[in-house]
């Protein structure tokens, strides 16, 4: 009495042992790959899936492109890396490229507090004013590459001792106590003696 031989089913079984004249066809079920491999050939009624050793890009150097979970070769693309107007926020990795982000920028009432990194970001303060009782000395100067300014230098104001001192000109934003419109050898504010007549200090001014 004869059989009909056994049909394999396309993409689930895949012949292991053709039939002979006394025994019937052999399916086996479809091996299926390992997540650290790729397809090379899928299954068919007459071959079962080849699989292959999926390629690991060299990390910090390059990372894949094309993944082979998505059941392809991996594809190795080389590393993003970072502009002098960027940072790192995300290394390179064999499965993911590296992140950069854009530096802050200080603006020009700031000062740089901490320069960057090749991993971390600028921070940026506000500059101090000078307080009651300074003068400034040095303004600050805005700086290029996004660093704000230099910091602004203060300085106490001359405080006469009276009576036997008095202030011959008052102090401004950036200029100190002057003896009559002139700063002395000693570099004080303050003059000696009794003021100079009103007629007298506008001709020295």
């Amino acid at each position: 009495m004869c059989s009909p031989v056994s049909i394999c089913d396309d993409g689930a079984t895949y012949k292991r042992q053709a039939p002979t004249i006394s025994s019937d066809r052999v399916c086996a079920d479809c091996s299926a790959c390992d997540t650290m491999d790729h397809i090379v050939a899928t299954c068919t009624i007459i071959a079962n899936t080849v699989c292959s050793e999926c390629l690991v890009c060299e990390a910090g150097v390059a990372y894949a492109k094309i993944s082979c979970a998505t059941g392809q070769p991996t594809v190795c693309a080389t590393c993003t890396a970072c502009s002098h107007l960027e940072y790192e926020t995300g290394p390179c990795r064999p499965d993911a490229d590296r992140v950069c982000a854009k530096l802050t920028t200080c603006h020009p009432d700031e000062m740089e507090l901490d320069a960057p990194t090749l991993t971390s970001d600028r921070t940026c303060s506000a500059l101090a004013a000078c307080s009651d009782g300074e003068y400034e000395v040095t303004a600050p100067v805005y700086l290029d590459g996004g660093r704000g300014s230099t910091p602004r230098v203060c300085k106490t104001i001359t405080t006469c001792q009276l009576p036997a001192q008095y202030v011959a000109v008052e102090a401004t934003r950036t200029t100190d106590a002057v003896q009559a419109g002139r700063v002395s050898a000693a570099g004080t504010g303050c003059q000696h003696g009794s003021p100079l007549p009103a007629r007298q200090r506008m001709r020295d001014v």
